[in-house]
């Protein structure tokens, strides 16, 4: 799909899909706040990076070279951090 709207776009002169998604990444981009973090939950200390935009969760990953979990996560680690955004919490 994306190489035929390319190609349009490429056909008819006009930019308005792909042009206004690399733009709207360009401005976005310094909104986004990375931070490294433990998780709390248990005694273990699992080290994340977390991805933050006005006070806004958008993504938690596990640190590669963290002594305690490396590249995984349990699962609460993994999709918990899903319901700090949630309008019931």
């Amino acid at each position: 799909m994306i190489d035929i709207i390319k190609t349009v776009e490429t056909t008819t002169g006009a930019t308005a899909v792909t042009g206004l998604s690399k733009m709207d990444m360009h401005w976005r981009q310094p909104e986004i706040k990375r931070t490294k973090t433990v998780c709390t939950y248990c005694g273990v200390g699992c080290s994340f990076e977390m991805w933050t935009r006005d006070r806004h969760i958008l993504k938690v990953q596990p640190v590669v070279d963290a002594p305690a979990n490396g590249i995984s996560t349990c699962i609460k680690g993994k999709f918990a951090w899903d319901f700090v955004n949630s309008e019931s919490a």
